[in-house]
């Protein structure tokens, strides 16, 4: 039996937001290409609006920090929320 449209799609912007993810990770790394801090932050945020816990966490630490966006405290607290509603809590989100 063939996936239905709706779980065809869902798996299809699932596997979007991992190679975001993925690509952002490259760019803010240096990993086969340049470092661009802002593309990173580009990516991590198409991830983390998709759902992606992984990018909401990495968005989450970009704003904690200042990589490639002005730091946002409030910012930084709502996606290391998202992320961690998700399991993915390296970041106490109880502050």
């Amino acid at each position: 039996m063939g996936k239905t449209k709706s779980g065809s799609s869902k798996s299809k912007a699932s596997d979007a937001a991992e190679g975001h993810f993925n690509l952002g990770l490259c760019l803010e790394h240096g990993w086969g290409v340049a470092v661009n801090l802002q593309e990173a932050v580009k990516c991590y945020r198409q991830a983390a609006e998709a759902g992606n816990a992984y990018g909401q966490n990495r968005l989450a630490m970009c704003y904690e920090k200042g990589l490639g966006v002005e730091k946002s405290a409030e910012e930084s607290k709502r996606f290391y929320k998202l992320a961690a509603a998700q399991g993915i809590a390296w970041k106490d989100t109880t502050q």
